[in-house]
């Protein structure tokens, strides 16, 4: 690996920032307040070209790469709100481009680069959590249909228009991707949960009563969604280690401003062997989480499997966060607190990462996994 983006990566990055800096920094409060996205942003997140980045170019997209996608993604994830919905198009349009027909393509891509619909994916059931041996949403065929009956929960954007990637038992023990349109016929959401993090993100419980899935939109092979479920999984626990650095690093910049105003006996505590320290503790352990997640990053682009090394990063990564944002908070005092400073945002969504995509203790027993087989 290049220990030195390239060119056009650095262009995009700062493209990416400057997005950030000037398109949802300053509305990002009021997103977390309000849990509400401004509706425009899916159409500037294209016109930036940040939509398809993931996404063949004879069907509309960049193909720009991981890592080029992951350094886009840390950038958007500064400002700390969850107002990038359509950047989910990314990931659902490379399942698609890898595992779909030429059908699927041809039907699917193109809008999910244009960001005239919204993708999404989704697995983890009430009852089942991150086991896909415990998957209860069945699929059997029905002429020249797929029926599919159950339920999905936490399916972010499940209720936004366009296609969802969602995992069903057939046979009782088969494991199958399909791609179903929704807020079809059959197809049911929820109102989005109340979360004490990811202003903006907004997720549902998703119902299938017999839904009716046309046989044309199986994903891959009947019994061969558990492969696909890994790769979503594995991109996934990256997007979310990014996330985790630039939450970190948002932490460290706002900890330093603030050490360097707040002022003690008329000294700004900055001054402080105590608080230097702690900003130098968070310096350096953002730096190595960063670099670990664009050197995965660069790996998938390279063709490699990243099942237990995604896992990994995104241990390590999302304990980053936590521990960083916590941090933040003591270089802030009781002002960390307060609603008026971003720390107090920061703090609250740092806990998420640990949590989703897997919690960190099935993140364990993946690496345990691997190490002992």
């Amino acid at each position: 690996m290049q220990f030195k983006l390239s060119m056009e990566q650095e262009l995009i990055q700062k493209r990416a920032r400057d997005f950030a800096q000037t398109e949802i920094e300053p509305i990002a409060a009021q997103i977390d307040r309000e849990c509400k996205i401004p509706p425009d942003m899916t159409e500037k997140l294209v016109k930036a070209g940040f939509v398809g980045l993931l996404i063949p170019k004879k069907h509309g997209g960049s193909e720009a790469g991981v890592l080029t996608y992951i350094l886009v993604m840390e950038q958007l994830s500064y400002p700390v709100c969850s107002c990038v919905t359509a950047m989910s198009n990314n990931v659902v349009g490379r399942v698609i481009a890898q595992f779909g027909t030429e059908e699927q393509k041809e039907r699917y891509l193109r809008p999910l680069c244009e960001g005239k619909v919204i993708g999404s994916y989704a697995f983890t059931e009430p009852s089942t959590g991150s086991d896909p041996k415990s998957l209860v949403t069945t699929a059997h065929m029905s002429g020249d249909s797929w029926i599919i009956n159950g339920i999905k929960r936490f399916h972010t954007f499940g209720h936004l228009e366009g296609p969802a990637l969602i995992f069903a038992n057939v046979d009782g023990e088969k494991t199958t991707a399909f791609i179903i349109d929704k807020n079809v016929e059959g197809y049911t959401s929820s109102k989005p949960f109340e979360l004490i993090v990811g202003g903006g993100l907004e997720t549902v419980d998703t119902r299938f009563e017999d839904l009716r899935v046309p046989k044309s939109n199986l994903l891959g092979e009947v019994g061969g969604g558990f492969h696909i479920l890994l790769g979503i999984a594995a991109e996934g626990r990256l997007g979310l280690s990014i996330a985790s650095v630039a939450l970190a690093q948002a932490a460290l910049d706002e900890s330093i401003k603030y050490a360097k105003q707040r002022t003690r006996r008329g000294v700004p505590i900055a001054s402080m062997q105590a608080i230097q320290w702690l900003l130098a503790e968070m310096a350096f352990r953002i730096e190595p989480a960063r670099w670990s997640t664009y050197r995965i990053a660069w790996l998938v682009d390279q063709g490699e499997e990243v099942l237990k090394e995604s896992a990994m990063v995104k241990l390590f990564s999302s304990r980053v966060a936590t521990e960083v944002a916590s941090m933040g908070m003591q270089v802030h005092g009781s002002y960390g607190l307060s609603k008026d400073f971003k720390i107090e945002r920061i703090y609250r969504q740092a806990k998420m990462f640990e949590l989703v995509e897997g919690s960190n203790e099935v993140g364990r027993s993946i690496v345990a996994g691997y190490l002992l087989a």
